[in-house]
């Protein structure tokens, strides 16, 4: 009877602390970005890593490294903690007489939903930016320019032919009336005197 309390209390108790496990990752390249992706984004399995623990979890006997883990820089990842049919086999007789239990923590990569850039990239994209408004603003201002050239000359030609036209009927007028003068005085030398 002993034994079978005992062993109930053994069962309880590793179920009871199964799994107690932390898990602490962060981003091992501090001049890019991680993305975790959501469930339903396009993933393949990119890496495996066994994680081993005493005490049902409460003491880890290997460390997941988070360079092994992200190994990519501003990449989207999807993290999976399971135990397999393989671990549950090593877990539950390793849990009731040594305490010892076995994770997979499964690294999916997936396709980038969102595009991370650093500082550098934005500053270098921005510039590019700013380098070809300016260029779009100077062939604007190139046309402009040159419309207003054009309309200058224009106006300026409609001006000197108004001018002309102006000094020519002046000359016309004048010449109208120093014909006129002319004539009266060739028709006075030609009368006869009486």
């Amino acid at each position: 009877m002993k034994a079978i309390s005992l062993f109930v209390v053994s069962v309880i108790t590793f179920f009871a602390f199964a799994n107690c496990t932390t898990l602490a990752l962060q981003n091992p390249q501090p001049d890019a970005a991680l993305l975790l992706d959501t469930s339903a984004a396009e993933c393949t399995e990119d890496s495996n890593h066994k994680q081993w623990y005493l005490l049902y979890g409460a003491v880890p006997l290997n460390r997941v490294e988070p360079e092994a883990v992200f190994s990519q820089k501003a990449e989207s990842y999807r993290l999976r903690l399971e135990t397999t049919a393989a671990e549950a086999a090593i877990s539950i007789p390793g849990g009731f007489f040594l305490s010892l239990t076995r994770n997979t923590l499964v690294v999916e990569k997936c396709a980038p939903s969102v595009k991370v850039y650093n500082a550098e990239d934005v500053s270098r994209r921005v510039s590019a930016a700013v380098i070809e408004q300016q260029k779009l603003h100077a062939g604007q201002m190139q046309e402009v320019t040159e419309q207003n050239a054009s309309q200058t000359a224009q106006q300026v030609e409609e001006a000197v032919t108004a001018a002309v036209d102006a000094a020519v009927a002046e000359q016309q007028q004048l010449c109208a009336a120093r014909a006129e003068e002319l004539q009266l005085q060739c028709q006075t030398a030609e009368e006869p005197e009486p």
